[in-house]
């Protein structure tokens, strides 16, 4: 029986293997050096994808605040201007206008500078649905979201949708069932309600049940003023009323 001598490499010492073991031993190397690559692979990915992670979620939260806020108001927001009577008799505070600030976004049909999306018009008979600018309005607009404690709401991508679907779209308008009011509050919490607080005719939405689907006899009930009465109808006592 012959024993088989392994040669030496003079040069390094370094046993020279069979090529059985040699192949064999490739294989481990390169199994070995293939987990150390994947892992640090591996430890390199995990914090570049967290990073990805909160990059995109700082951009969705910086464009969210982007799409909410125009410096003093923020998308969505009810703001209400009081209107005085054209007849001095009844006094300031009569009702209140409102609008639906919108800003700087983009919808069909609205043009640069146009912020604020409400129901008005020359008449009541004339009266639409359309975008306007803050600054157009003769008085001065404040933020009244007075439902916003009892009511949730809603996101702007559906106050976005109803802005849309309202636009010169609103029907008829009716002093006590279809009026500014109703369109904001609609936008806003998905619901039309009529309160006109704070102003002279509050005490007719009162009487309202929960101050929205209003019947239109209650309509008779409202003051003279909102039927585009002259003054001298609305005023006819006033020994010491003045014109206008």
């Amino acid at each position: 029986m012959r024993t088989l001598v392994t040669p030496v490499d003079p040069n390094n010492m370094t046993p020279v293997l069979s090529s059985l073991k040699l192949r064999r031993f490739q294989a481990l190397m390169s199994a070995d050096e293939r987990c150390t690559e994947h892992a640090a692979r591996l430890s390199l990915s995990l914090p570049c994808k967290m990073k990805t992670l909160i990059f995109m979620f700082l951009l969705l939260l910086l464009g969210i605040f982007i799409y909410e806020t125009d410096g003093q108001y923020n998308f969505g927001d009810l703001l209400s201007v009081n209107r005085a009577s054209s007849c001095r008799c009844l006094g300031p505070n009569v009702y209140k206008h409102f609008a639906v600030f919108v800003g700087n976004e983009e919808f069909p049909g609205k043009e640069p500078g146009q912020n604020i999306f409400h129901f008005t018009g020359p008449t009541k008979d004339q009266a639409e649905c359309i975008f306007g600018r803050l600054e157009d309005d003769q008085g001065t607009f404040q933020l009244d979201n007075y439902l916003d404690n009892d009511l949730t709401p809603r996101i702007p991508a559906d106050m976005r949708a109803s802005i849309i679907a309202l636009h010169r779209n609103c029907g008829r308008y009716r002093l006590m069932s279809n009026n500014c009011e109703h369109i904001g509050t609609e936008v806003r919490y998905g619901e039309a309600r009529l309160q006109q607080r704070g102003t002279r005719v509050s005490w007719v939405c009162r009487i309202l049940p929960r101050g929205r689907r209003p019947r239109r006899d209650l309509e008779k009930t409202l003051p003279l003023e909102y039927t585009y009465a002259s003054c001298d109808k609305l005023c006819p006592a006033a020994g010491n009323r003045k014109a206008g």
